[in-house]
């Protein structure tokens, strides 16, 4: 059988190992990627978006290839584009396809509402998938496919979802080429995952959802052995010669015991320089000493908010602000470069909110500070605390299921966005000034007369390509230079 994947902007992962595994049975697997030029999220210009739109040649593409299924990862961000994508791919063919990946997931009655859409896959996807491909081969039944949605005589079936797969060393490794081809800079840096799961419960992240879905269906939290992910790492490290090291896993530190072994065995045999995202309260100064050792160099922590009451209340978090501190003073102490997350427009959160933030990250000094929309994803817990608190409306829950998002903008202090931006740029610019500055900024309230956070936003960003490694700002211009001017 033959499989086309369809994703769009970024190098996906899943799609990799779901590629690698498919191809292990003896069938073939192809990518149509769709970049998104001038449309991507970072950089939109419309009528160049329009010049450079790859939806037909994606479309030649499934012509030329006869694929026997066109699959979709999909996220509630790039839902709408599947959907649209999907209904152009029927108009011309008459080709099955099937969504999976978290939207999917978490609402798969309203994904099936679109005739565009034959099959949803839930949850983990390796032997689903392989198991419907073997369906449509064979032209046999879906009833007993674990984890699969789909129509009969006009009804909508939802099958049981099997168990999580516990021996994550069974998978194959990521079959990196399907992407490499059409973003060749994504070779520089390897990313990698070491695990599944994550062990909190953060009421805006979809971890949750999934642990409630899966309730009995195994161990939700499952690790690779170090013995794996090296035997990974030093074949890709020789088939592709990339300089660093990209761990993705949701808090890659929680087991001691395995990080030891692996931070010596990587330091061996490896010995590559590497980011990773943490969490505080598995940040001390042993594991911290080990990863520096090993080579890290940057550590990625989710702060989201310095607010108690929304730690406590909204968002499900317990850390606290001591707690914080004193991690970040572990990982600067060990010249390991601290990246902090922060996410506006909680509710009940005002100006006086983002201040205090402000004053916070100036006192720890991260070198990066990632600021986000809170962004409402379906079937998250928080959206039932907003619905209780009449934050929002039931046509709200509609939108955000059918994958319009809504973004929920506090009120108090904050009166639009445009202020939640200006305190976006303040928070951006805190690791390129001193604190003289910054605090002279707040004091002033400087922040409100223009919003000059971008350039430094950009600035960072050159910093972080060229002087940490992180590739983020080189990867946007060599993905630009590849597809509009041929050049790798």
């Amino acid at each position: 059988m033959k499989i086309l994947f369809v994703y769009n902007r970024f190098e996906n992962l899943g799609i990799e190992i779901l590629s690698a595994f498919l191809k292990s049975k003896g069938h073939k697997v192809e990518l149509a990627f769709d970049p998104q030029l001038f449309n991507d999220g970072y950089l939109t210009i419309p009528f160049l978006a329009k010049k450079f739109d790859s939806r037909e040649k994606i479309l030649r593409k499934i012509g030329s290839f006869k694929p026997d299924l066109v699959a979709f990862s999909v996220l509630t961000d790039n839902y709408l584009w599947a959907l649209n994508l999907s209904r152009l791919i029927k108009k011309r063919y008459s080709i099955p396809i099937v969504f999976g990946g978290i939207h999917p997931t978490s609402v798969p009655e309203i994904v099936m509402e679109n005739n565009c859409v034959d099959f949803v896959i839930r949850g983990e996807g390796e032997y689903s998938l392989l198991n419907l491909v073997i369906a449509l081969e064979k032209k046999k039944s879906f009833s007993k496919i674990n984890n699969l949605v789909f129509r009969k005589n006009n009804v909508v079936i939802t099958n049981e979802l099997r168990n999580f797969i516990s021996d994550l060393d069974s998978l194959p490794y990521p079959d990196k080429d399907l992407f490499y081809r059409f973003i060749p800079y994504a070779k520089k840096t390897y990313t990698i995952m070491t695990s599944r799961g994550c062990p909190f419960n953060c009421t805006y992240c979809f971890n949750h959802m999934y642990k409630k879905i899966y309730l009995g269906k195994g161990k939700y939290l499952r690790k690779r052995t170090v013995e794996n992910v090296i035997d990974e790492l030093k074949k890709a490290k020789s088939k592709y010669n990339f300089n660093f090291v990209s761990i993705l896993d949701d808090v890659f530190m929680f087991d001691n015991e395995w990080l030891t072994d692996f931070c010596k065995k990587y330091k061996k045999e490896i010995n590559i320089p590497f980011r990773c995202i943490g969490h505080v309260n598995f940040i001390n100064e042993e594991n911290t000493l080990l990863l520096k050792k090993a080579g890290c160099k940057i550590i990625q922590i989710g702060v989201q908010t310095t607010c108690d009451y929304t730690r406590k209340n909204i968002i499900n978090r317990h850390e606290i602000n001591e707690t914080i501190e004193k991690a970040s003073k572990i990982i600067k102490k060990n010249n390991i470069k601290l990246e902090v997350d922060h996410i506006l427009g909680f509710p009940y959160e005002t100006g006086k909110e983002q201040i205090e933030a402000a004053k916070f990250y100036n006192k720890i000094r991260p070198d990066i500070i990632n600021t986000y929309w809170l962004k409402c994803f379906p079937k998250t817990e928080i959206i039932k605390h907003m619905i209780k608190d009449n934050k929002l409306t039931k046509e709200d829950v509609d939108k955000i299921e059918r994958g319009f998002g809504v973004s929920y903008i506090s009120g108090g202090s904050v009166k639009n966005i445009k202020d939640l931006q200006k305190f976006s740029s303040l928070l951006n610019m805190i690791p390129l000034l001193s604190q003289n500055t910054i605090n002279f900024i707040i004091k002033n309230k400087l922040y409100f007369l223009v919003d000059f956070g971008k350039p430094f936003l950009i600035l960072t960003r050159i910093i972080k390509s060229f002087f940490w490694k992180d590739i983020r700002l080189f990867e946007f211009l060599t993905f630009y230079k590849h597809y509009i001017f041929g050049v790798n």
